[in-house]
């Protein structure tokens, strides 16, 4: 079972995270309060919006768990607006990354009994309805993309027909001065060294997706560690001697998001990390500091490593981030973290035998002050 990305976003957004992460295949889906986007290389199908239909669309933050195997479960947060979030993975590992979910969950659907109690849950917040995996899904693929005409394909165009239609016009008329912008500006090079900054926030959750894969590897293989090179994050996976060839080959046919990204030759997973591509933004001291304070609620050290001012109206300032942490953690930290002057310095990941991370980040925020 592969699941579409999901991203929650607004129309201010939506183009943005199109250009960021483009897809061959997506559905934008509307609500009041915000735009769902699934997207995806192949035409998929989106579970948690047939899910969220069959229970007749909750009102209120809802979770739905459906028993696939013997050690695997799918899962979909929802709240009044729709799809939050889908995961698949064992039974105590979806207790542990959606903790806070269930916890907050006004109703847990579920088609199974549940192997063992949710911690803080009362039984009348369960309800069983029937299996709605096993249902009709073909209504619920991904579409082909529509293709859009990019700016700069626009301007390209548009100065066309004008130089076509006005060349007589335009002979007449006296030559305007030109004003030539020096490449090596201190001005252009921030900024281009700002537009090739890695993204901190969708780094997280691809670092978390691949933890929680990892503990679905088949047995005698293990990845547990995580860390930044080259502008992408790098998973080794380590396949004992005993390894049967046949799973581990049966395995990968079975989960092609994995495949997609595993390199058989370096026996490793490499995810590229998408760069802002935007102008240096505005210095945002407030979310400054709801950022450090929220860390600091987490449990996580902070180290001030470097503040400095590389033009007179600019503001970089650098934090070496610390500390062992739920996995689950993960999608707060990337929330925290979700904001265009936040970039990624450094990055590793331990995932430890409890369920815990032990990590490590350097991170850079940088932008314009008035």
């Amino acid at each position: 079972m592969e699941l579409v990305q999901i991203a929650l976003l607004d129309n201010d957004t939506l183009k943005r995270h199109q250009k960021r992460e483009p897809a061959p295949y997506e559905w934008i889906v509307s609500s009041p309060k915000r735009l769902t986007r699934y997207y995806g290389n192949a035409p998929l199908i989106c579970y948690g919006e047939k899910v969220r239909d069959e229970l007749g669309k909750p009102h209120h933050t809802s979770v739905y768990l459906e028993q696939m195997g013997v050690n695997s479960w799918y899962s979909c947060v929802m709240d009044s607006d729709g799809v939050v979030q889908e995961k698949v993975g064992s039974f105590p590992l979806l207790c542990d990354v959606l903790a806070y979910d269930l916890f907050m969950a006004h109703t847990i659907f579920t088609a199974n009994d549940l192997p063992s109690d949710i911690e803080g849950r009362e039984e009348q917040h369960t309800q069983y309805v029937p299996s709605i995996l096993k249902e009709a899904f073909d209504g619920y693929r991904l579409k082909k993309a529509k293709k859009t005409m990019s700016p700069m394909h626009f301007i390209i165009v548009l100065l066309f027909l004008l130089i076509s239609g006005g060349i007589a016009l335009l002979v007449q008329m006296p030559s305007e001065p030109v004003t030539i912008v020096r490449p090596n500006s201190p001005l252009q090079q921030w900024q281009e060294h700002y537009s090739e900054s890695l993204q901190v926030s969708d780094t997280l959750l691809n670092a978390q997706r691949l933890l929680v894969m990892s503990t679905l590897l088949p047995t005698g293989s293990s990845a547990t560690t995580l860390s930044l090179r080259d502008k992408a994050l790098i998973l080794p996976i380590h396949n004992e001697p005993t390894v049967n060839p046949e799973e581990w080959r049966l395995w990968l046919n079975s989960n092609p998001s994995f495949t997609s990204v595993y390199d058989k030759t370096k026996q490793q997973v490499i995810v590229p990390i998408p760069p802002h591509h935007t102008l240096v933004p505005h210095y945002d001291r407030k979310r400054e500091r709801i950022l450090l304070q929220g860390l600091h609620e987490l449990g996580i050290g902070i180290v001030l490593k470097e503040q400095r001012m590389p033009l007179k109206h600019g503001l970089i300032t650098q934090y070496q981030l610390s500390g062992t942490l739920p996995l689950a953690a993960l999608d707060i930290i990337s929330e925290l973290l979700h904001h265009p002057m936040v970039s990624l310095n450094e990055f590793s990941l331990s995932l430890n035998d409890d369920l815990t991370v032990t990590m490590t980040l350097g991170i850079t925020l940088q932008g314009t002050i008035s």
